[in-house]
């Protein structure tokens, strides 16, 4: 079963208005494009409910993978149509405290966070529900994105170029911020209570969340336990819907759309030197243009992959090499690191290798997540940013939120 980002709503949170009806002029019918928020705490509007937290949640996801990747060593800024400052800013690891693609994408995290914990609250006040299956959904579904975006603050965003985090909002405008390393913590509590709603489909996507939240802060022992519970090559990935509304950011900021960000040359010569592996680094040469773009996302509605098995193996490998572990199991099978690694390669039908070493370890996660945002990542845990002058190691924290945020 696919574990999709349902975005069928895109309008969820446009409809969500806190105003009654007794504030509408007397003998004017009410409008019927909007929803009381009282009305909205009722078993019945629980899957709309859903689709706004994940309609937001896919939304900031996307616009926050194209920031990342430029910051990261695999996109730079460039191309016929490069005109936006804030993409250079990133590219070249200097940004500006008013730089409004930050802006932007933070303001979708914080709409989705806020909603996922807005969910339990209303679940939590409907009390007895005739379906018991609706109300397991909603509590699944609000505190697995209450982790997603607290992980995404975490891993992507600093309010100093190297000091790392973001919030942990719990219904107030303000919140202090959160260094990365308590922010995973956090995201890695709210995975826990998702697991608590979770089938057993939706556990294993749960375990590997957790896996890659574990491995990025360091707790390669924890990382390496919640992967074996992981994905595996029988499940679907779990992906970011877009549409033509809601559109996929990659199409008009990395893409076919407009390019204000290109894949770094190194790709091109991994395809060149093995054809195969353009099966996981997706190029293409669209006409009238100098040079190569991401292909990965050719459309406004195409899904970007969160996670899916593959990135769960390779965290898997690469925990069991730091933890010096021989053989790991991953659905009733046994591996070797170096297994690992193979399977993920003969997916794409790519020729298995003979040996690994986390130098292989790094190399292979440029291949297979080319274009998904997990390269600024591992720039900074291999201790790999030459390829920017700038001291920025995350994605600024706008004045928009400093000015806003009594906290800070």
């Amino acid at each position: 079963m696919k574990r999709f980002l349902n975005t069928a709503l895109a309008g969820a949170l446009i409809a969500v208005f806190a105003a009654g009806c007794d504030d509408f002029v007397q003998g004017i019918d009410d409008p019927i494009d909007q929803i009381p928020d009282p009305a909205l705490t009722d078993e019945s509007q629980v899957q709309f409910l859903e689709n706004g937290i994940k309609q937001r949640f896919s939304l900031g996801w996307g616009m926050t993978q194209v920031l990342a990747e430029a910051l990261s060593d695999a996109f730079v800024f460039g191309g016929s149509n490069a005109t936006f400052p804030t993409f250079e800013q990133a590219d070249e690891c200097e940004f500006l405290r008013d730089n409004n693609s930050s802006s932007n994408a933070m303001a979708r995290i914080g709409q989705a966070a806020y909603l996922a914990d807005n969910l339990i609250e209303r679940i939590s006040d409907i009390g007895s529900f005739e379906s018991e299956a609706r109300r397991t959904s909603g509590l699944y579904t609000a505190n697995l994105y209450a982790g997603l975006t607290r992980f995404q603050w975490a891993a992507y965003y600093g309010l100093e170029p190297t000091q790392g985090g973001g919030f942990d909002v719990t219904g107030e405008r303000s919140s202090p911020f959160v260094p990365s390393a308590e922010l995973y913590n956090i995201a890695n509590g709210r995975f826990d209570q998702a697991l608590e709603h979770a089938n057993d489909d939706q556990a294993r996507l749960v375990q590997s969340l957790k896996a890659r939240t574990y491995l990025y802060n360091g707790n390669y022992g924890s990382a390496l336990s919640a992967a074996t519970a992981g994905l595996t090559p029988d499940d679907d990935p779990f992906e970011a819907l877009f549409s033509s509304e809601a559109a996929n950011n990659w199409f008009g900021e990395g893409g076919i759309g407009r390019s204000q960000v290109i894949p770094a040359d190194r790709f091109a010569a991994y395809v060149e030197e093995d054809e195969n592996e353009a099966s996981r680094v997706e190029l293409i040469v669209p006409p009238n243009f100098d040079g190569f773009i991401q292909n990965r996302y050719p459309t406004t509605a195409s899904p970007i992959t969160v996670i899916d098995w593959q990135e769960n193996f390779l965290i898997a490998a690469e925990a069991a090499i730091r933890q010096g572990s021989g053989s790991v199991t991953i659905g009733g099978t046994a591996y070797t690191p170096l297994e690992l690694v193979n399977a993920v390669r003969e997916s794409h039908e790519i020729a298995p290798l003979s040996d690994v070493d986390l130098d292989v370890i790094y190399e292979e996660r440029d291949k297979e997540l080319f274009a998904r945002g997990q390269r600024l990542i591992d720039n900074r845990r291999f201790n790999d940013f030459d390829h920017c002058e700038g001291p920025w190691r995350y994605i600024v924290i706008t004045e928009r939120e400093t000015n806003n945020n009594d906290a800070l």
